[in-house]
């Protein structure tokens, strides 16, 4: 009996002295694995697995989210990220040389000069701009370039026509849309009078037998080789207004010579369609280099080989401005 007191004693003390000596140790982790192995076969130690496992993941996702914050607001300091944006319009139309026109969209960007080209926001809100611009008829792609560059790829409104009604100028595209009119001196465009119908407001269509007709008349002419020299069309006459036995339209040329047209485009009874009219000027063109060959008048109606024609004016040249 003694003995096996004896022993249970000492064995007391051996686990005493075993947990001290744990207790004593540094911590590396082996008393904590030592002591959850004593859990084997307790249902506490499921628990403890699934709560150890549930810390560790919070763990690496708070730390990841943090790592993730730095990483953002180091690229967002990135030279390339964090200075002035820039824009720029891809592929802009030829007809664009004639115009300031790209100074004046890129004007109407300059509050987005100072955003971040990583803005998630960025892309959207300068689209929705450009569609209210009412130079652009279509945006077809804007996108961020590595650098701070926008680039905007858009379908733009030409404008083929002043209108002058009173003491009034408005300009007009193909498509009878009013656009602004730029400063500056313009000889690119088609001036037109006699318009009787009132203009609309800026981007909104413009409406009227005599608009229509002049509009579609000056996109006939307007990328023609002797465009510059018709200084502008009179529509005064416009369906017989004043005289149903005069020409309805006229072009006056830059030395103030009439060249009678006749009916409007799609119009004409018992004279040459439009398309003949101007082959028949482009003929004009090359013989004489004048197209209204330096005459006081040359009428367009009685067809190729009826070309009614004053005498000289010996005013020279009849370029717009000259």
């Amino acid at each position: 009996m003694w003995c096996i007191g004896k022993e249970a004693e000492l064995a007391r003390k051996k686990g005493r002295s075993k947990a001290k000596s744990a207790a004593s140790d540094p911590w590396d982790g082996r008393a904590l694995y030592r002591w959850f192995q004593t859990l084997a076969g307790s249902p506490w130690r499921l628990w403890l697995r699934r709560g150890l496992t549930a810390l560790v993941l919070a763990i690496v996702v708070v730390g990841s989210g943090l790592g993730l914050d730095r990483l953002d607001e180091h690229v967002r300091a990135m030279p390339a990220y964090s200075t002035g944006l820039s824009f720029r319009l891809v592929n802009p139309p030829a007809w664009f040389a004639d115009l300031p026109l790209e100074q004046e969209i890129l004007g109407g960007l300059e509050s987005y000069r100072n955003r971040s080209l990583l803005d998630d926001r960025l892309v959207e809100e300068v689209a929705g701009d450009l569609r209210q611009n009412p130079w652009v008829q279509q945006v077809v792609r804007v996108e961020k370039r590595h650098g701070g560059e926008v680039s905007i790829l858009c379908v733009y409104r030409r404008p083929i026509a002043a209108i002058q009604r009173h003491e009034q100028v408005a300009w007009i595209d193909a498509a009878s849309v009013r656009v602004p009119v730029l400063p500056g001196e313009n000889k690119t465009l088609i001036w037109v009078d006699g318009i009787e119908t009132p203009a609309p407001a800026v981007g909104d269509l413009w409406a009227g037998d005599d608009i229509v007709a002049a509009v579609r008349l000056a996109s006939m002419l307007i990328d023609e080789p002797y465009a510059d020299q018709i200084a502008s069309m009179s529509f005064a006459n416009y369906g017989g207004r004043g005289s149903r036995l005069s020409p309805h339209i006229k072009l006056v040329t830059g030395n103030g010579n009439e060249i009678l047209w006749g009916f409007a485009p799609g119009e004409e009874i018992e004279e040459p369609d439009a398309g003949q009219k101007i082959a028949l000027l482009r003929r004009i063109y090359r013989q004489f280099k004048q197209v209204d060959t330096n005459r006081a008048w040359v009428n367009l109606t009685k067809g190729k080989d009826r070309i009614g024609r004053a005498r000289s004016t010996g005013m020279g040249s009849t370029a717009r401005g000259e």
